[in-house]
């Protein structure tokens, strides 16, 4: 019974939903019909910054580089103590 109650609120909720198919691609549909690239823009919301600066980037580059010397020398232990490399 709340199996059924449960597929009849999925699909009142997907009948209800805002999605417009040609606008959302089923690489999204396929996650939810509320995901945030299927849903209308949100007109109250003003961008206070956007994109990376360079100080950002070279942060990245090295948090993703430390990060993996530390997988390659066999020194992370939170990923199932994987191997070093060869």
């Amino acid at each position: 019974m709340i199996a059924l109650i449960s597929l009849l609120l999925l699909i009142g909720l997907q009948a209800s939903s805002p999605v417009d198919a040609k606008k959302c691609p089923e690489l999204y549909r396929r996650y939810s019909a509320q995901h945030t690239f299927c849903l209308p823009a949100n007109n109250t919301c003003s961008i206070l910054k956007r994109g990376v600066t360079d100080k950002d980037k070279k942060l990245i580059v090295k948090l993703h580089n430390d990060y993996r010397n530390k997988v390659a020398t066999g020194q992370e232990s939170h990923a199932g103590g994987m191997p070093q490399s060869s």
